[in-house]
């Protein structure tokens, strides 16, 4: 009856995408706070899906839409929305909206490559490296880094600006840099949602000075 091929992999990318989409909506509010523990929920749906994917008897058309929906989910939750979240926190000037476009366009290049990649791929015992800083690393990173100015600084200032507008910039640079990184192991599935949970508990109690 409709288009697409879905499986509980797919349902859990698609509950990112729509974590993300309620980030955007919480940051256009000034809700700061709660605009990145979606992001973070939306890392952690994309921290599973992949496995959960792998797990699956799936045709090679459903591998295919798995790649693509996976890739347009990416694009929205850790390309566009950390953008949108920086713009919300007062990166509104004209040098820094250049800055989270050259964020989005790196994301989308690298969210590109990794497609071709997988698709054009015949070797499935390649080695298992990223090329380029993958794109849900977002999620990593910019959540720590807002909750380390909040309670260093208490609000986000001018000053404090200045050293999230380079960590967006070294972030897209690192997107499509051609440099390998080994792909985390399984211990990485216990690990993230230890760091979530942290992350998390920070903003519970410090996330209010991000609000705006």
């Amino acid at each position: 009856m409709i288009i697409g091929y879905y499986n509980i992999a797919n349902f859990i990318t698609l509950a990112g995408l729509a974590s993300s989409v309620l980030s955007c909506l919480c940051a256009f509010n000034g809700n700061i706070q709660i605009a990145v523990m979606f992001l973070m929920i939306s890392g952690l749906c994309d921290t599973f899906d992949g496995k959960v994917a792998r797990s699956l008897k799936r045709s090679e058309k459903s591998k295919v839409f798995g790649v693509q929906i996976d890739t347009v989910a990416d694009m929205v939750s850790f390309g566009v929305t950390p953008a949108i979240i920086g713009y919300s926190i007062g990166m509104n000037r004209w040098f820094e909206c250049i800055i989270l476009m050259f964020f989005v366009i790196c994301a989308a290049i690298r969210l590109a490559y990794f497609n071709t990649l997988e698709i054009t791929c015949e070797d499935q015992n390649a080695p298992k490296t990223y090329v380029g800083l993958p794109v849900p690393f977002s999620a990593i990173f910019f959540p720590l880094a807002y909750i380390l100015i909040a309670i260093i600084n208490g609000v986000i200032s001018r000053n404090s600006l200045i050293v999230i507008d380079f960590i967006y910039v070294l972030t897209a640079i690192a997107f499509v840099l051609n440099f390998k990184l080994k792909k985390p192991q399984k211990i990485i599935y216990m690990i993230f949602p230890i760091y979530e949970m942290v992350i998390i508990i920070l903003y519970y109690f410090w996330g209010n000075n991000l609000n705006v």
